[in-house]
C-alpha cells in the first residue's frame, strides 16, 4: 500500500514504520525513533491532507540550449 494516504492516517503505512512500539520494523532501524510528538504531528499532517508546498523550478530549466 501507499506510504501516505492523504486524509487517512490509518491507511498510511509510514505511521506503522515510525511507531516506536514496533521494534523490528521501526524506522529508523538504528538510533532513536521519532518522539510521540513527532508521530502526532505526522499523523495530523496526513489527516489534514498531507499538503506539500509546490516545487518551484527556475524558468530556464528544461529549455533547449542553442548549439554553436
Amino acid at each position: 500500500g501507499a506510504a501516505v494516504v492523504p486524509g487517512k492516517p490509518e491507511k498510511s503505512h509510514i505511521l506503522a514504520r515510525v511507531a516506536p512500539k514496533d521494534g523490528k520494523r521501526r524506522m529508523p532501524p538504528d538510533g532513536p525513533g521519532l518522539s510521540e510528538q513527532q508521530i502526532a504531528d505526522l499523523t495530523t499532517w496526513i489527516r489534514d491532507g498531507a499538503e506539500w508546498p509546490p516545487v518551484r523550478l527556475p524558468s530556464e530549466l528544461g529549455k533547449a540550449k542553442p548549439e554553436y
